[in-house]
């Protein structure tokens, strides 16, 4: 919720909400935009957080020392309640595939959430020759399970050559 704002707006966190994706992720409701929203939705999702109303007083997300340590803290350190609420999920049933031109994005039935992919562009910390294939198992918190700095630290010291699990 964008406290600033006259109707003091709220902008949902939802996929259809992003606008924008280039240096920040951006989520936009009726012209009004709330960019930087990366790292605090990734310490809600290692929380395993998804109903809860986050008031801004700007535009732009605080970003802290640049990952989700910060933001995890705060969240715990404010305190966790449980709502008397079901939780909704979405379930795949059959496989789902988009392509464009040699981008693919492919979901698939699974029991929990798995992200597998592959990545393929010009860095030093990624080896072309490598075949480049990362499992990330999130069916706990893996966020706060190793620490959100910890996963970027570790992704470079691999050289995202080995698989993870």
């Amino acid at each position: 919720m964008r406290v600033d704002t006259p109707e003091q707006s709220v902008v949902p966190a939802t996929a259809l909400a992003v606008c924008d994706t280039r240096l920040a992720s951006v989520i936009q409701k009726d012209g009004v935009r709330i960019s930087t929203v990366e790292h605090l939705l990734s310490a809600c999702a290692g929380l395993g957080l998804d109903n809860l109303l986050i008031e801004l007083d700007g535009e732009e997300v605080p970003i802290m020392d640049g990952s989700a340590a910060s933001f995890l803290f705060l969240i715990e350190s404010a305190g966790i309640a449980e709502q008397n609420a079901p939780r909704q999920f979405v379930v795949i049933k059959k496989p789902i595939e988009v392509r464009e031109g040699d981008k693919l994005a492919r979901l698939e039935p699974f029991f929990g959430f798995k992200l597998d992919f592959t990545i393929d562009f010009k860095h030093p910390a990624v080896d072309k020759t490598a075949n480049v294939l990362l499992w990330i198992l999130l069916s706990m918190p893996i966020a706060v399970k190793l620490g959100a700095p910890a996963l970027l630290v570790l992704l470079m010291k691999l050289r995202l050559c080995e698989r993870w699990v």
